[in-house]
């Protein structure tokens, strides 16, 4: 008796190990001691309080017990319905009673023989494969809201078995949920379960922690004391400060995924934006290509056009250095300095062509005019001996000049308002992508010798050429930046549907559990006792006894 209660004890030790230490005026114990037949149903019931932390004096207690027995002192007691009244004498007391109450966790043990399911008394002192299935079946369900959701949830046990085989008649031993320790001549089995857990939380892997099932092969089976242990109590206050960083974790995942909704709509708007530009460029250089037809019979008209040419060479390399890098800040900075370039190239295109109208003026020729009806005012000055051959011939150039001048004006007009609409485009887009564009800004710099083409005709001429140039390489780098900013939206877009989203998901998912678990802590912490409502702390304590056999079959 003394070596069954010496287990029990231990029994009770490693289960409250489970159980939170706190300190009240008054501190109570409880533990429930079930006796239960080899297929787990109840045989009989006692409980065992202990009252400590006592006062001298009149001290309240709550119980539904019966039969109840002072165990341990001298105190007196009265009891009214479930108010029990001790005459404290400022020990602690101990005291048993009697229920007829459920327990809350239900339990149901099968017994294997060779895969087939048998009764302990069939198989008794038989050799062979043995598989034990201890299912534990929670009886507490609460209706608990959630998220604004009536969620079915348990009250949490843990629920611990041990049990001993010796090592002579038994062997290949396993147990699911726990573990086998050989200590010589015998093994101990010990495993943890928590009946309820998987039918409040749905998460697979706790699927089987519902039942223990022990397995080896004997050679005399006998049916060895089982102890089972459960307590509701599962953490202690500051481990709830966990579920605050879930709280956080939830937050900051929210904003993570509003801001990559933003950086998704960003991209999206770059890659239209890119495509226009794209577009834009293809125009921006077959208009060029037209104005070059006109442009290249001013080559003679200035010297010094020419050796502002020289100046605008190296910058407009730089153009085609600094586009091969596709950085979109200095797109906004290149296109707003090549719209700056045609702006001044009207400008000195303009006043070229007022210089021209104000020098045919003073000879009473009309430069606006058609050019069969110039040569017919030509012909007729030449005719009258006003102007002679070679004057003739300069106003005629003079002329074709200035309907060049005309054609590259409205050229470049058309260019700045395609530039205009692409800037406005980039301008919406950029600000959202500062952060994963940070060296768009040194293409900035670039492109300061565009203004150098208002120097004369002859380096307008040049400069156009280069221009052209570098257009057909500013095409290449605008399909380029187009394409990279189609390959970042789809990119963007994929990271955040198959990346973002899906962990914004996962940790939505994971707060709802979150929400759940502390519904189930607050659950272990309001429970308040078995056969009582002011109980700290309640242990339930369960045995199988032992069947062997007594004689041979």
């Amino acid at each position: 008796m003394k070596q069954y209660q010496k287990k029990i004890n231990l029994i009770i030790i490693a289960g409250l190990l489970f159980s939170p230490i706190t300190t009240y005026a008054m501190e109570k114990n409880e533990t429930i001691y079930s006796t239960l037949k080899s297929d787990g149903n109840r045989d009989n019931t006692t409980v065992s309080n202990h009252l400590s932390w006592l006062e001298e004096g009149d001290i309240n207690d709550d119980t539904e017990l019966k039969n109840i027995l002072n165990i341990g002192g001298p105190e007196e007691f009265t009891k009214k319905e479930n108010n029990l009244s001790w005459k404290s004498i400022g020990n602690d007391i101990y005291y048993q009673g009697e229920t007829e109450k459920e327990l809350p966790i239900k339990t149901e043990i099968k017994y294997f023989f060779n895969g087939e399911e048998k009764k302990v008394e069939e198989i008794l002192g038989k050799s062979g494969k043995i598989q034990i299935q201890i299912q534990f079946q929670n009886q507490l369900k609460n209706s608990i809201l959630i998220n604004r959701n009536v969620t079915e949830l348990y009250t949490p046990f843990v629920t611990m078995v041990g049990t001993t085989l010796n090592s002579k008649e038994n062997k290949n031993i396993k147990i699911n949920n726990g573990k086998v320790v050989g200590t010589g001549n015998r093994y101990t089995l010990i495993g943890i379960a928590a009946p309820g857990l998987y039918d409040s939380l749905k998460l697979k892997e706790l699927e089987n922690l519902n039942e223990i099932t022990l397995s080896y092969e004997t050679t005399n089976f006998s049916l060895n004391t089982i102890y089972i242990v459960s307590t509701p109590k599962l953490l202690e206050e500051n481990d709830l400060k966990i579920f605050d960083k879930m709280d956080e974790l939830y937050q900051n995942m929210q904003e993570l995924q509003e801001n990559m909704n933003q950086l998704e709509d960003g991209a999206n708007k770059l890659a239209k934006g890119a495509n226009k530009l794209n577009n834009g460029t293809k125009e921006l250089e077959n208009g060029i290509q037209n104005a070059l037809e006109g442009i290249k019979k001013l080559q003679i008209a200035s010297k010094e056009m020419e050796n502002g040419l020289s100046q605008a060479v190296p910058k407009l390399n730089q153009i085609e250095k600094i586009i091969s890098n596709i950085n979109i800040a200095g797109k906004l900075q290149q296109l707003t300095d090549l719209q700056n370039a045609n702006t001044n190239t009207i400008n000195t295109l303009t006043k070229t062509n007022t210089n021209f109208m104000q020098t045919l003026n003073n000879q009473n020729l009309d430069i606006t005019k058609k050019e069969e009806s110039l040569l017919i005012d030509l012909q007729n000055a030449f005719n009258a001996g006003l102007i002679d051959k070679n004057q003739m011939n300069q106003i005629i150039l003079i002329k074709k000049t200035y309907d060049g001048n005309k054609q590259m004006i409205s050229l470049l007009n058309l260019n700045n308002q395609a530039i205009k609409e692409i800037l406005n485009n980039l301008k919406i887009i950029t600000p959202q992508l500062n952060d994963l564009t940070n060296g768009i800004n040194q293409l900035k710099k670039a492109l300061k010798g565009a203004n150098e083409l208002n120097q004369g005709i002859n380096v307008l001429q040049t400069g156009i050429q280069t221009i052209y140039n570098a257009t057909g390489k500013l095409s290449i780098g605008t399909k380029e930046l187009s394409n990279g900013a189609n390959t970042l939206s789809e990119g963007t877009s994929l990271l955040n549907n198959q990346g973002i989203k899906k962990l914004n998901n996962y940790t939505h998912s994971l707060k709802n559990y979150n929400d759940k678990i502390e519904a189930l802590i607050n659950l272990s912490h309001e429970y308040n006792g078995f056969t009582s409502k002011n109980s700290n702390n309640t242990n339930f304590v369960s045995v199988v006894k032992s069947e062997k056999i007594t004689y041979q079959k």
